[in-house]
């Protein structure tokens, strides 16, 4: 049985309230500064689809989904392939 093992977070950023490009700016620049085996939690409004094109393109791994309070959660990290 195959089972998702996922790093712990070595940067948090909250972007809620924010308007649009302003989050994927911030989440990019985090992104930039982030060591190869950081990984970057982000507490966002919205689902960031045009974000997960971007993650895709430049082998970054994802994992997120809704919370109780409403905001949405992702977890970003390097493809170590």
């Amino acid at each position: 049985m195959h089972t998702n093992t996922f790093p712990s977070a070595t940067r948090e950023i909250d972007v809620t309230g924010l308007e649009p490009p302003e989050p994927m700016m911030f989440i990019l620049e985090a992104l930039d500064e982030m060591p190869p085996q950081g990984a970057l939690l982000v507490k966002l409004d919205r689902e960031p689809h045009p974000l997960f094109r971007v993650l895709e393109q430049n082998n970054f791994r994802r994992s997120g989904g809704w919370q109780e309070d409403r905001t949405y959660q992702l977890l970003i990290w390097r493809d170590a392939a």
